[in-house]
């Protein structure tokens, strides 16, 4: 097969598989819209697709507009991109900048074009515009080298993608001899470089992407399935599925198992009524992700029974301790969505962690029995704890 039709090949498979997987990701969004970043890339893909039709079909048939329109189109393209992807990372997009680089790379087309004609100079200009602009996102993506596996692959996909463009550019028209005219430069080998990576990169970079929307959708679904909707809490399942795996050390017992009931909540709900209650609910979980450092694990497993897997190591007197600055907060948390507010309490019973899990809860719920017996609000504690 000739250069020419390999060229023409390229080209013509390009914006159908941008369009393709434009529509891919449109689809992704639409079944999840609370990943608004998918749409940012459809868009990002569709911008890419129309700028190479443009490009190959001629439109506008003036080779000066059609370079500055398709340019202005990639850029468009390469910003929105960007956007979704620091959007999935929560990360703030630089909008000044990119703009800025844009509107400088448009100017310099409009020179070379219509000033001082120089078809390499337009070629450097527009893709060390598009690198510029990626490496001012890939710069705001630093934290995803010590995330997840997927999120650590994506960084150095992006990083190849942005780093193409700085390097393949001087590298290929060092074999460009004598290109001066557009047509020639449709043509040529650079152009023929240009589609075969851009091409791989399209494909490598969807399938990266489509690949963390599927496991932030997995994500979102245990979350869903382990969570409490009304604490943010674990519930039941995901608390047992958050611990089961944890061995215990058994040669000093550095976990322990903290059980929590709520005082006279059922007072609460019937004189004040359920949405009260829920709020009582919320206050008590909040303070208590206030009080437990970020390790312990915490969970809801009743209506108002709640749990909690001391999980830094720390002596039994610290879990006590602990205990009791949790009991302390609680009691003096202030539900105030009724006036005037309400103060409200908790029992606890404490026990050492151990496996199987059931077992060690059934033991500190004999404490947090013995704590309610006790005129509440107190903590009760398994008595092998005050011995160790």
């Amino acid at each position: 097969m000739s250069l020419q039709k390999e060229i023409q090949l390229l080209t013509l498979s390009g914006p159908g598989i941008a369009v393709l997987l434009a529509l891919i990701f449109y689809g992704l969004w639409s079944y999840q819209r609370t990943q608004g970043y998918l749409l940012l890339v459809s868009g990002a893909y569709f911008l890419y697709a129309v700028s190479l039709s443009m490009q190959i079909l001629k439109l506008p048939a003036d080779p000066g507009i059609n370079a500055i329109t398709t340019a202005a189109l990639y850029l468009a393209g390469i910003i929105l991109l960007c956007q979704g992807v620091l959007a999935r990372h929560k990360k703030n997009t630089p909008y000044g900048l990119q703009l800025l680089i844009s509107a400088t790379v448009l100017v310099g087309l409009y020179y070379f074009y219509y000033i001082d004609a120089n078809v390499v100079a337009r070629i450097y200009v527009l893709n060390f515009g598009i690198g510029l602009t990626l490496l001012s996102c890939f710069i705001a993506l630093n934290d995803l080298r010590r995330g997840k596996r997927i999120e650590q692959i994506f960084y150095w996909v992006f990083a190849a993608f942005t780093l193409n463009f700085f390097i393949r550019t001087p590298l290929t028209l060092l074999t460009a001899k004598g290109l001066t005219a557009t047509e020639h430069f449709n043509s040529s080998i650079f152009w023929l470089a240009l589609q075969i990576s851009l091409l791989v990169f399209v494909i490598l970079l969807a399938l990266l992407i489509i690949i963390v929307a599927l496991l932030d959708r997995i994500d979102l679904l245990r979350k869903e399935r382990d969570e409490d909707s009304l604490t943010g809490c674990l519930n039941r399942r995901g608390f047992f599925t958050a611990v089961q795996h944890m061995a215990p050390d058994t040669s000093n017992q550095q976990r322990y198992i903290l059980l929590a009931d709520l005082d006279h909540f059922k007072k609460i709900n019937d004189t004040y009524g359920h949405a009260v209650g829920d709020a009582v609910l919320r206050l008590f979980a909040s303070t208590a992700r206030k009080v437990l450092p970020a390790q312990d694990v915490m969970g809801r497993i009743g209506g108002e029974e709640f749990i909690f897997l001391l999980n830094s190591p720390c002596s039994a007197q610290k879990a006590i301790e602990l205990a009791n600055r949790l009991r302390l907060a609680i009691s003096t948390a202030q539900c105030m969505t009724v006036s005037p507010p309400i103060s409200i309490t908790a029992s606890f019973g404490l026990g050492p962690f151990y496996l199987p899990i059931d077992t060690a809860i059934q033991q500190a719920d004999k404490f947090l029995y013995l704590a309610k017996n006790s005129g509440r609000n107190n903590v009760a504690v398994d008595p092998s704890l005050l011995e160790s």
